[in-house]
């Protein structure tokens, strides 16, 4: 899962670890209002039908904990060391079933009812190659009547250079400043947050990857799209959506 430009696979995860949930879940200021982990949450229950299930890309356990508190039997993979730590201190963290390493070549026992990747991480997976090894490892993943779930953006954030100002308030201000090659469908990234007169960077490569491509590596891996949405309450997916709720099953489930 490594980038390119230096970036590691878990430079982002260990560099944003110990604010990601301030910034980015219900329990702070983030883009995520409570509802929108109960959306998220409903939806993957309804399709897990009590488990097993599969998160690839645990980070912090936001979706995972409340996934098994709704008790379904969750495994997550997350493969940033603080990030497990700050899912481990969280309530239901030790007893999570949690394998750390990269999702590509760690050892996963079993097979699951449903796997699922939320919030672009699909994206963290920053090559065509290692994108396609994905969804292959997803179908020896998967039991036969499994599906897979990935939450995904639907474009690019604009021309390259650039910089986003994304939050100003009367103590801090976050920004993401960064690179799209359009040749490789890549992005270096940083998100950038100044606050208590000191500044945090915390660096991300990703590759984008259109709904159509994902279509395509889908089927090279056996599986086939069953749905596609504009949201987590099953929206209609339009030429607007700005993201997109994609679920798969194999070609003859």
């Amino acid at each position: 899962m490594d980038g390119p430009n230096g970036f590691s696979a878990t430079s982002y995860g260990d560099a944003i670890a110990d604010v990601y949930d301030e910034l980015f879940t219900p329990d702070g200021y983030g883009i995520y209002g409570a509802s929108e982990t109960e959306d998220t949450v409903d939806f993957l229950e309804a399709l897990a039908s009590g488990g097993p299930a599969l998160e690839v890309g645990a980070g912090t356990g936001r979706v995972a904990l409340a996934l098994a508190k709704r008790g379904v039997e969750v495994t997550a993979v997350e493969i940033s060391d603080q990030m497990v730590r700050r899912l481990r201190a969280k309530p239901g963290g030790q007893e999570l079933p949690l394998v750390q390493g990269d999702f590509l070549t760690a050892h996963i026992t079993g097979r699951f009812r449903l796997v699922y990747t939320v919030f672009n991480t699909l994206m963290a997976f920053a090559t065509q190659e290692s994108q396609l090894a994905f969804f292959t490892r997803v179908g020896e993943q998967m039991t036969g009547d499994g599906k897979l779930v990935i939450e995904n953006v639907v474009s690019p954030e604009g021309g390259s250079p650039g910089l986003i100002v994304r939050r100003v308030t009367a103590d801090h201000v976050l920004a993401s400043a960064f690179s799209y090659d359009p040749a490789n469908q890549t992005t270096v990234k940083q998100h950038i947050l100044l606050r208590d007169g000191a500044m945090w960077l915390f660096p991300l490569a990703t590759r984008h990857i259109w709904p159509s491509e994902m279509d395509l590596m889908a089927r090279l891996a056996g599986l086939r799209r069953q749905s596609r949405y504009g949201g987590w309450h099953r929206e209609e997916y339009t030429a607007s959506s700005k993201r997109h709720i994609s679920t798969y099953t194999f070609h003859d489930a």
